[in-house]
C-alpha cells in the first residue's frame, strides 16, 4: 500500500488541545512514523491555534457534532465529551484509502506505522471494560456510507456512554469476538490508568508500550512543574509510574519548543487562571522581600523570576490548596480554562429533541 494512500489523524475540539496535539505530531515524527498527519479541527479552535497546528499537520475544518447526552455523560462522569462525535467525521477523509486515528492526547514512543496493515475496524481493549475497544486509537477506512449509517445510529439509537466509544463499539459490534486480527495489543494504547491499576503487568510490558493515552480530566499539559529540573508536580493519587508517563509527555515538549522549557518558571502550565496556584506565603521564596497577604501576592510574571524551595510537606499543601481553590471555584482542580467550551445552538434553529446529536453551524469555517 502507498504511503500516500495513509494517514494519521487526530482530532481538536478546542485551543486546549492544541498543544497535545503538537506534541503528538512531534512524537510520531520523532519515532520516523512516516504517513501523512491530518488534524480535524472545529469552529471552536482560534485562527492562531490553526496556524499552529498547521505547522504540522493538514487542517480539515469540521463543524462540531455534540451527542446532547447528558444523562450517559453523567454516568460516564465527563460532561464535556459529548461533542467526542465530531470523531466521526474521519470517515469522511476519502482521499485516504486508510487512516490510523490518534486522540490528541496520545503519545508515540515507538514507530506505529505497521497499523497501516491492519484493517478495518481495528482497536485496542479498553481497560476498564476490555470486551469493548477505547477509540482513542484505531484503524479504519474512510467511507461516506459508513459516516452516514453512524450518524444515523447516533440519531436513533444514540451511544450508551454518551460519546463517540459508546456508538463505536454499538456499531463495530463483532470487534471483541471477530476476527481477532483486529484486535490490536494494548501496548498501542496504553491507558494511563493502566500503570497502577495493574502495575506487574505494566512493569513487564514497560518497554514494549508504543503509545500511551492520558485519558481523564488529568492532561499531560495541566500539571505544574518544578523550576529545578522541570518535572511535575504529582497529583494526590497518580503513581510514580504514571507520573513517569506524564514526564515522558513533557520531555518531547521541551524537545519541540525548548524556549518554553528552559523558562525559570515554576509552573510551565498551559493555563490562564493564576488564583488555582498555590499562595506564596505557603512557600519559603528565597527573594529580596516575601508576601504574607493576598494583595501582595506577585503576578505571573513577578512569579517567574522567584527560586521556590520544595518539601514533601509542600506538595502535599500544593495540592491541598489547588483541590480547595477548586472546590470554591466549583471547577476540578485540574481544570483552569481548558474544559471545551459548550456549544450554543444557532439564533435560528430550534431547540435539540431527547438525545438528537446536535452538528454546530458556523458561519466561516474555512482555514486560510
Amino acid at each position: 500500500m502507498g504511503q500516500g494512500e495513509c494517514a494519521f489523524v487526530t482530532l481538536v475540539t478546542s485551543n486546549s488541545y492544541t498543544i497535545g496535539a503538537q506534541v503528538l505530531a512531534h512524537s510520531l515524527k520523532k519515532v520516523n512514523c512516516c504517513y501523512p498527519l491530518v488534524v480535524l479541527v472545529t469552529p471552536d479552535v482560534s485562527h492562531e491555534n490553526r496556524l499552529i497546528l498547521s505547522q504540522h499537520y493538514t487542517i480539515v475544518p469540521v463543524e462540531t457534532i455534540d451527542s446532547n447526552d447528558a444523562k450517559n455523560l453523567e454516568l460516564l462522569g465527563r460532561p464535556e465529551l459529548g461533542i467526542t462525535f465530531t470523531k466521526l467525521f474521519v470517515w469522511t477523509l476519502t482521499q485516504y484509502s486508510k487512516v490510523v486515528f490518534l486522540d490528541a492526547d496520545t503519545l508515540v514512543l515507538q514507530n506505529v506505522d505497521d497499523l497501516m496493515e491492519r484493517e478495518e475496524f481495528s482497536a485496542c481493549p479498553d481497560a476498564g471494560w476490555p470486551d469493548c475497544f477505547n477509540s482513542g486509537v484505531f484503524v479504519c477506512r474512510p467511507n461516506h456510507d459508513t459516516f452516514t449509517q453512524l450518524m444515523n445510529m447516533a440519531t436513533s439509537v444514540g451511544s450508551f456512554d454518551g460519546g463517540d466509544q459508546g456508538l463505536l463499539n454499538q456499531y463495530f459490534k463483532d470487534w471483541a469476538r471477530g476476527d481477532s486480527s483486529r484486535r490490536i495489543p494494548f501496548t498501542y494504547n496504553l491507558t494511563f490508568s493502566a500503570s497502577y491499576s495493574y502495575l506487574p503487568a505494566y512493569m513487564y510490558h514497560k518497554e514494549d508500550v508504543k503509545i500511551v493515552h492520558f485519558i481523564g480530566q488529568h492532561k499531560p499539559w495541566k500539571f505544574h512543574r518544578f523550576s529545578s529540573d522541570r518535572s511535575v508536580i504529582p497529583h494526590s493519587g497518580i503513581s510514580e509510574n504514571a507520573l513517569e508517563l506524564v514526564n515522558k509527555w513533557w520531555e518531547f515538549h521541551d524537545d519541540l519548543l525548548p524556549k518554553k522549557a528552559n523558562q525559570r518558571v515554576v509552573h510551565t502550565y498551559y493555563g490562564q487562571d493564576f488564583k488555582h496556584f498555590p499562595k506564596p506565603e505557603r512557600f519559603h521564596i528565597q527573594r529580596r522581600a516575601t508576601w504574607s497577604t493576598e494583595k501582595e501576592r506577585p503576578s505571573i510574571e513577578e512569579f517567574a523570576s522567584y527560586r521556590v524551595q520544595w518539601g514533601s510537606k509542600v506538595e502535599s499543601s500544593v495540592q491541598r490548596r489547588l483541590s480547595v481553590n477548586a472546590k470554591n471555584s466549583g471547577r476540578d482542580e485540574d481544570d483552569v480554562d481548558y474544559q471545551p467550551v459548550k456549544l450554543k445552538s444557532s439564533p435560528t434553529s430550534s431547540p435539540p429533541k431527547g438525545n438528537s446529536p446536535v452538528i454546530s453551524q458556523s458561519k466561516n469555517n474555512s482555514f486560510k
